[in-house]
């Protein structure tokens, strides 16, 4: 009998199993998910009424009362926990030390948590880790020994910066990032929910939204099979980081965008679909091209913040912002004149005399020429909407706004005489009114396109456009760092 233990021993080394000497856990307490309890006079017959059970996964003994706890959970309910005088086991421990490559200094995986505990240091956090059924990343502190297991990769929104803090996920290889195509791994496509249902694998999840009519993107999670199919790219409000998740558009579009405009330092604040965590700037760009409604971004390396927007350049344009990286997903579509007139991403807002929707912007403009009074239009090619209106630029001149073109039916498009730019000067007062400005040539093209406009007062930091309905503004020229002036008509003195 000897002989025969023994020679199970050598085999189970020389084939890299692990013996109950390597699996079992000296002063660990496996607390939580009892399935029974028994008096055993061992560690050996507490583990081996525990493997004649079909439903035991792991256990805790205490040799003192020789008590022996059953569980039908490895790690017990929420993981393993120090507790001296007992020893605790998984029938299954697969123990073998994860890679450490991808460990991160002085980086919280914030949330997510399975539950905290103290662990004598970051090896043991990780066998931790290892022995609880959902743990797929840790954080540990050293300073006071505390240990977070999470069952998301990255925790719940992503890395972001800790002092102290050393965070790991168990499996390295395995970053959140494209695969096969259009597969988003640990990402959530939440929201829009059309149907649910439980798959045996993602190919089978595919297959039933291929198989649904409206089904456009999908959710699945292996570890219960679960499949939810969704009515919108991206699910509600674009993707989310998620440990465990598996999504995909059915049309993906999987390309990566033009970054030749990438523009540094600048924030195109506003106009959010919402605000994530993203690894990176290239999964923050990779959430855009997936959200049915994005044009734009804006991302913060910082603390991994990544914004989706639903216009070029947010709400009133760029503005200088340090530390963040704003992005416009079409390049190609940069403000510009194009036909002469055509005003892109700007919008002469009021000054309505009628609306319609048309096939394109031509058809817009000739709707204008019929039509007695109309002076200027603006069209949003995404629904065919066009307006028409009364006075050049609209009631108080252009503002920026992503997915319309405007334009003048007589727009002079002849850039104006500089020469008579005055540096660190205030036209202050006479204001048409206030606006983002790309730069100051586009806030002299948007006093151009204004039908009261006369002089500019522009403060590139913060890209704002003041339109004046006087020369000089109200009061003639005063000192303002910062600030650049220009009058229109050059030639005419104060």
């Amino acid at each position: 009998m000897l002989v025969v233990v023994l020679f199970g021993f050598l085999l189970a080394l020389l084939e890299g199993v692990p013996t109950p000497q390597q699996c079992s856990r000296d002063s660990v307490d496996f607390w939580g998910a009892d399935i029974g309890f028994n008096t055993a006079g061992s560690l050996e017959k507490c583990e081996k009424i525990c493997r004649e059970m079909a439903t035991c996964a792991s256990l805790t003994f205490r040799a003192s009362s020789d008590s022996c706890w059953l569980k039908n959970k490895r790690g017990g309910l929420r993981g393993p926990y120090v507790k001296g005088g007992l020893v605790s086991m998984n029938m299954d421990c697969g123990d073998k030390k994860f890679d450490q490559s991808c460990i991160e200094e002085n980086t919280d995986y914030w949330g997510a948590d399975i539950g905290g505990r103290r662990a004598l240091n970051f090896d043991q956090c990780e066998t931790f880790c290892r022995d609880a059924e959902e743990c797929v990343s840790i954080t540990y502190r050293a300073a006071d020994s505390q240990c977070w297991l999470k069952y998301n990769r990255f925790g719940a929104y992503g890395p972001s910066p800790g002092d102290g803090l050393t965070s790991l996920n168990m499996n390295c290889t395995e970053p959140a990032k494209s695969d096969g195509g259009c597969k988003r791994i640990d990402v959530d496509f939440w929201g829009t929910d059309i149907r649910y249902k439980k798959t045996d694998n993602l190919e089978e999840c595919e297959k039933l939204c291929k198989d649904t009519d409206g089904c456009v993107s999908l959710t699945y999670r292996s570890s219960n099979r679960f499949c939810w199919l969704k009515n919108k790219r991206g699910g509600l409000r674009g993707p989310y980081v998620k440990g465990g998740l598996v999504s995909l558009n059915m049309d993906c579009g999987d390309t990566k965008s033009d970054q030749t405009c990438i523009e540094e330092n600048t924030d195109y604040w506003g106009a959010d679909i919402g605000g994530r965590r993203a690894l990176n700037f290239d999964q923050c760009e990779t959430f855009c091209r997936d959200a049915e409604e994005c044009v734009s971004i804006t991302y913060r390396a910082a603390d991994s913040q990544c914004w989706l927007k639903y216009n070029r350049f947010g709400a009133y344009g760029p503005i200088q912002n340090d530390g963040l990286t704003s992005l416009n997903m079409d390049c190609a579509a940069q403000l510009s004149f194009e036909k002469g007139c055509e005003r892109l991403d700007i919008d002469f807002w009021g000054a309505d005399i009628g609306f319609q929707t048309t096939e394109s912007v031509e058809s817009c403009e000739e709707w204008c020429k019929k039509s007695l009074g109309c002076a200027s239009l603006t069209y949003r090619e995404s629904d065919f909407s066009c307006w028409l209106k009364n006075k050049r630029g609209g009631l108080r001149g252009p503002y920026v706004k992503g997915g319309l073109v405007s334009l003048n039916m007589d727009c002079g498009d002849k850039k104006f005489d500089q020469t008579c730019i005055e540096e660190n000067t205030d036209y202050w007062g006479a204001d048409i009114g206030g606006r983002r400005a790309l730069n100051f040539d586009q806030c002299e093209t948007f006093c151009r396109d204004a039908e009261e406009c006369v002089s500019i007062t522009y403060r590139v930091a913060d890209s704002q456009c003041w339109l004046k309905y006087n020369r000089f503004g109200a009061y003639g020229p005063s000192p303002g760092d910062g600030l650049t002036s220009l009058n229109m008509d050059c030639p005419t003195e104060a």
